[in-house]
């Protein structure tokens, strides 16, 4: 799913700089792109979502 959104224009990935993290692995973030937004508000507004996305 998340790499779809990514395809898409939705997402943008980055990663945890390893050099600052210890006995772990670095994490992946996902940030929603204003097309993401965009997209989101028009395709959830049938569902009743009424948070305000920005």
């Amino acid at each position: 799913m998340l790499s779809r959104l990514l395809e898409e224009g939705w997402l943008t990935d980055g990663w945890e700089d390893p050099t600052t993290i210890h006995g772990r692995p670095p994490r992946r973030y996902y940030e929603i792109t204003k097309l993401g937004c965009a997209r989101f508000r028009t395709s959830s507004a049938p569902f009743g979502f009424s948070r305000h996305w920005s």
